[in-house]
This record gives structure tokens, sequence and C-alpha cells, in this order.
């Protein structure tokens, strides 16, 4: 059973939008819903997804979706609110995806079936192998942050720690690209879903290093980057 949570300062939208979700044939999944991101957050249940209001007195649905993020990094955000110019703060949280309303049935339940099946599919891990300066390790795609080319080798930076290897960074590229890395200097290769901004010609990155943006690869990655969000948003 799926487990959903709808977050929204209006009564009415959360009544139409779980009864809505209740009726999707073929998913079986149980609705909670809040008022607002504090009662939301007081209750810190786990869920698969949540359909999160951004402009909400109090404590708005960005910064209720950040604070999500500090204790439940699996989670599928989907933000729902009347302002489309939201959606970039959106990714900042990493949101699944972004709705606008009034909500229609039938955007509802795309989304929702995109959701699952990405929920389906992230059971099964992507993996894959280095031959690292430690010896033949196995990552998870998630868990490499980003790739940086120094002193001759290529420094592996993953969550919790980094492994160094032999090698150039235009192969790593080529070896990463399909997973969503893209290179925006000559000396790193970034995955896509773990930068939090760009400032300048600064990277953020989720783990807070800060990666270089050339100026010359500046255009180019900025788009790479926008297609990206406007994918991950549906």
């Amino acid at each position: 059973m799926f487990r959903i949570a709808v977050c929204d300062d209006s009564p009415e939208t959360i009544r139409q939008m779980k009864e809505d979700i209740l009726k999707m044939p073929q998913i079986s999944c149980r609705v909670d819903t809040y008022l607002s991101g504090r009662d939301f957050l007081s209750n810190r249940k786990n869920y698969d997804l949540i359909f999160l209001d951004i402009d909400m007195p109090g404590l708005s649905g960005i910064e209720t979706g950040r604070r999500l993020r500090e204790y439940d990094k699996k989670v599928k955000i989907v933000y729902v609110t009347s302002y489309r110019e939201f959606a970039g703060q959106a990714f900042s949280v990493h949101a699944f995806s972004y709705m606008v309303k009034p909500v229609k049935r039938e955007a509802l339940y795309k989304i929702l079936q995109e959701a699952f099946d990405y929920i389906c599919e992230e059971t099964v891990p992507v993996r894959v192998e280095f031959d690292t300066l430690q010896g033949s390790v196995v990552l998870d795609v998630k868990d490499i942050i980003y790739f940086e080319f120094i002193s001759r080798k290529v420094r592996i930076c993953i969550k919790g720690g980094e492994l160094m290897m032999k090698g150039r960074i235009t192969d790593v590229l080529y070896k990463m690209q399909d997973y969503g890395f893209e290179m925006p200097h000559k000396s790193y290769v970034v995955n896509l879903y773990h930068i939090r901004s760009v400032v300048g010609n600064d990277i953020y990155m989720t783990n807070g290093d800060r990666v270089l943006l050339s100026q010359k690869k500046a255009a180019g990655f900025r788009q790479i980057l926008c297609e990206y969000i406007e994918k991950q948003m549906g």
C-alpha cells in the first residue's frame, strides 16, 4: 500500500484531492491530510508521496519541503500552487513534479502513475562499477555527488566520503552521462540530481561542496540543467 499525504491550507482542496486519489483504479493507497506545514512536520511520518501546497501561511511549502528533506530524502514531493514562478524554488528541494491549481483529475492521475512507476523502479538501484585505487567498487548512482580531476587522478565524491581512481575526466562523462551527469568545467563531472543551486560561476552541491562552472560551458550547462528541472517537474 502506498502512503500519500496532502498538505494544503484549503479544506476544499484537501477534500477533493483525497477523494480523487482514493478513486484512482488499480492502486491501493492510504491518504493522510494536513492543513499546514507545521502540522505535517510535527507528525514526522514517512510517506511515499506528498502533495504540498506552496503558498501556505506561517510555514510555506518550500520551507516545509526543506525541513522534510532533513530527515526524509526519498519521499516524492509534488508541489501544488497557483503560481508557476515558484518552480525554480521547488527544484531546490528536489521536487518530483509541479501542479498548478485548480488540480484536474486527469493531471493528478498522471502524476500519481508516474510517481508509483518511479517508486517501483527505485526498489532496484542503478549501480555502476569503478576500478578505484581502493579496489573494485560498485556504487549506487544516487550516492555519487560529483567527480573531480585532481593531481592526474579522478576523485569520486560520494555520500559519506570519497574514492580515488586513475583515468580521464572525459571518460567519466562518457560513462555517466546517461545517468544524469554533466561536465560544467574541464575538471568536474557532476550529478545533476545533487545540485542545490547555481550562483554565478559556482555550483553548490547537496553535501555543501562548491564546484566550478566555467564561462565557456556556462550557457550550455545552464540549458541542460533547465531541461533536467523541467523533466523532473513533469
